[in-house]
């Protein structure tokens, strides 16, 4: 006798009209290892990523809202490999609405309040360094809206490097946060893109030294793009949306991970294809549609 749920698919079949999740017409890797432009083929593969990303972020945009979906990317990015569920996680506990109402917060007070809510709710306030004035944060984080809260155990810090750790990036995650708090997050990012490029977003997306040039490049090319791509796209910002696809196509090479190694590798990718952002992308989406899969 309950009530089922019940959804419309057809939006969703006429969103898919993209073929975000295709990949370039190369069945195999031994095609991309034989194809004699190489470059061309990364490119469009590194698009399909692309817009396979933007298409997530139009569900979450949806969904949650612009700011919320932007703010769940960067959190979700800032958990780097082995902390990505424990951030998802915060960043639903502690809503981005939550944080908004703290720009009422006088501006010498207002950072520390950020700071406090986020890590309260992490569970691992227990950690900050006497540099964050911990007592201070306590007490904050008591007149502060109570939200849910994870646990310790809840975060993977064994081996973890300082870089990485969980309590510098959320720190970081506060003064971005905070920089934005006043325009709200998808504003702000979207200003610093049309206004000044990838070089300006990146800088603002550069906190140091909770979050560093080469995190803030990632960050860059898998959330701020798509997600600004996406939400032109809803907005109907033309502009915005074409500013997103060239930011994507000249933003600079990466770090090299396991993946892009292995695929440079497998396909046989000598140092004269020079690989960029996008070619690095496209990397990782053939990786997962010629070789991951079959592995399934």
């Amino acid at each position: 006798g309950a009530q089922a749920p019940v959804v419309a698919l057809e939006a969703v079949a006429h969103n898919l009209d993209t073929n975000t999740d295709s990949t370039p017409s190369l069945s195999s890797l031994e095609a991309l290892r034989h194809s004699t432009d190489i470059a061309s083929a990364l490119d469009a593969a590194g698009d399909a990523r692309f817009l396979a990303k933007s298409h997530g972020f139009t569900l979450e945009i949806e969904e949650v809202g612009s700011d919320q979906a932007l703010y769940g990317g960067v959190m979700d990015s800032l958990g780097y490999a082995s902390n990505r569920e424990p951030f998802r996680i915060l960043a639903q506990h502690v809503l981005y609405e939550t944080l908004a109402i703290l720009r009422n917060e006088p501006p010498t007070t207002r950072l520390l309040a950020l700071k406090a809510m986020l890590l309260g709710a992490s569970g691992l306030m227990h950690l900050v360094e006497e540099t964050e004035d911990p007592t201070q944060l306590r007490r904050l984080r008591k007149r502060l809206p109570q939200t849910r809260s994870l646990s310790k155990g809840d975060w993977h810090l064994f081996r973890v490097r300082p870089a990485n750790h969980p309590v510098r990036r959320i720190i970081g995650a506060s003064k971005l946060i905070d920089d934005c708090l006043d325009t709200g997050l998808a504003k702000g990012f979207a200003c610093e893109l049309l206004q000044g490029g990838n070089r300006s977003l990146t800088a603002r997306l550069e906190r140091p030294p909770h979050i560093g040039r080469s995190r803030a490049r990632d960050m860059l090319v898998n959330v701020a793009l798509p997600f600004l791509h996406a939400h032109a796209r809803s907005s109907g910002a033309g502009a915005l949306a074409n500013a997103a696809l060239e930011a994507y196509a000249s933003a600079p090479k990466l770090q090299e991970n396991e993946i892009t190694r292995e695929m440079r590798r497998l396909c046989d990718i000598d140092r004269s294809v020079k690989l960029s952002a996008r070619r690095q992308q496209g990397l990782i989406h053939l990786y997962k549609a010629l070789v991951q899969r079959t592995h399934i």
